[in-house]
């Protein structure tokens, strides 16, 4: 590992996947994905996760409800998370960080 730390990537479109996978690793980043709908519900199984990039729309669980889950888990709350989406919808977009505050 570079010291760079881990990242987990989630996000249900191929496309996107992949190309954020690229970037991280020309960075020299460690990676992993996990598919929507496998689970936030493991996070604590991978003590060494230190960033989720976290897709908004997707289609069972998706990123706000999955990073409720995250800050509600005392083994995942600390975990930064990034979320990433392609809507231009400004409440997709500020959703986060309003919910953020709230529990700050």
């Amino acid at each position: 590992m570079t010291g760079l730390g881990k990242i987990l990537v989630v996000d249900d479109t191929l496309q996107t996947r992949l190309m954020v996978m690229e970037f991280l690793s020309d960075q020299g980043m460690m990676w992993s994905w996990r598919l929507p709908g496998t689970g936030p519900t493991n996070l604590g199984k991978d003590a060494d996760i230190d960033l989720v990039l976290l897709d908004v729309i997707m289609p069972e669980m998706d990123g706000f409800e999955t990073l409720q889950y995250i800050r509600g888990d005392p083994k995942t709350k600390l975990i930064k998370v990034i979320m990433l989406t392609g809507s231009y919808d400004t409440e997709d977009i500020t959703r986060p960080l309003k919910w953020e505050r709230k529990i700050t």
